[in-house]
């Protein structure tokens, strides 16, 4: 290896390949009572999913619900973790996937709409997934508003899959102007930001727990 600045090296290995805790400490001492409020209502979620899970039986339609919930539930998490250890961008792609495959599970635990059928032939569109739950919201007794929401918040999502300037943003420091972000990051000046974003994912988790309850469950 030639020509290889030794520092840089150094710590690019160190960002890869080590734990930083420092990040991760400074998110759960300012936010210790919205991250046990999550863990609850991802208790509660994970619950519900499985008192679903437990009665699909041989029913290839419910499995697939079943399938989808349960990536809602770990994409969540992980988005969730992620956004925590300072990893905002990735973080926040894992939203936009949680929303989406809440959505997918709607669908498909509608017999009458065969979204399932179009999955099972992996002809059907994920990314369709919110708008086609808005147009088919009267099916599930869904109001919406709370769809029109979902829609809106799942386009915010769309932008961290992108370079945008929210995700161009997410690598400056706003507390030390010039500076950039390599690896985690924990920035004073967007406090309200996380904040924001703590409570959507709580927000998703409770939204999980009400699909399971309120409408899969009886069907």
């Amino acid at each position: 290896m030639t020509n290889i600045n030794d520092d840089l090296y150094q710590f690019i290995a160190k960002e890869l390949l080590e734990d930083d805790h420092e990040v991760c400490s400074q998110f759960s001492e300012q936010f210790d009572n919205e991250i046990k409020e999550f863990i609850k209502e991802m208790t509660a979620a994970f619950a519900a999913w499985k008192k679903y899970d437990v009665k699909i039986e041989n029913d290839k339609r419910r499995a697939y619900v079943s399938a989808f919930l349960y990536n809602a539930l770990t994409n969540l998490l992980a988005s969730t973790k992620l956004l925590l250890i300072g990893y905002s961008i990735p973080s926040g792609n894992l939203v936009r996937q949680t929303i989406e495959a809440m959505c997918s599970a709607i669908l498909c635990s509608a017999e009458t709409l065969q979204y399932y059928e179009q999955i099972d032939r992996d002809h059907f569109a994920p990314h369709k997934a919110v708008k086609l739950l808005l147009k088919n919201h009267k099916t599930f007794n869904i109001d919406q508003k709370a769809v029109q929401a979902l829609v809106k918040l799942n386009a915010f999502y769309h932008k961290f899959s992108h370079s945008t300037l929210l995700t161009l943003a997410h690598n400056m420091s706003f507390s030390d102007l010039g500076r950039t972000y390599l690896g985690p990051s924990f920035d004073n000046e967007k406090i309200m930001a996380y904040q924001k974003e703590i409570k959507t994912r709580v927000n998703l988790a409770k939204n999980i727990s009400n699909v399971c309850e309120g409408i899969l469950i009886q069907k």
